[in-house]
């Protein structure tokens, strides 16, 4: 299930927090397929990731992204767009979603961790099946792009 913070359920619990990218090109969004160890593999996702004890979500946004992509987002910082902030409830926990948007004329050069992810994509999101996309993906897509490719 999926909220706006501001309508978070008395009994939400947040016990972590993630920061992702929403990195737009002429080419689509960029999707990143998630490698064999990682829990979804072959699965899409966005450049995302948990926070550390104590670490500034925006912190964490650019830490994330330079280790799953190799780009350096403290030269494009005030072209980021916050997007709303979500709580994620799952079987297993509750947590924080916190997005940003960029967007970029030309596709930039992506350095995969082999670790985490296979490749790199960009792809109008709605050609894609739900079941491709890591649990709830979709559904934020779907929410913050209602009627966006």
């Amino acid at each position: 299930m999926i909220f706006s913070t501001r309508r978070a359920p008395e009994t939400f619990t947040p016990q972590m927090r993630v920061a992702s990218l929403l990195l737009w090109s002429p080419a689509g969004l960029l999707l990143l397929k998630r490698a064999g160890k990682k829990p979804y593999p072959g699965r899409y996702g966005v450049p995302a990731g948990k926070a550390d004890a104590g670490e500034p979500i925006q912190t964490t946004l650019f830490r994330e992204v330079r280790e799953e992509t190799g780009l350096d987002l403290t030269t494009d910082e005030a072209r980021l767009v916050r997007k709303e902030d979500l709580g994620v409830r799952t079987a297993e926990m509750d947590f924080l979603y916190y997005s940003w948007e960029l967007r970029m004329e030309i596709p930039p050069p992506i350095i995969l961790s082999p670790t985490e992810h296979t490749a790199a994509e960009w792809h109008n999101w709605r050609t894609l099946a739900p079941s491709q996309f890591v649990p709830d993906m979709w559904e934020v897509l779907c929410r913050f792009y209602p009627k966006h490719p």
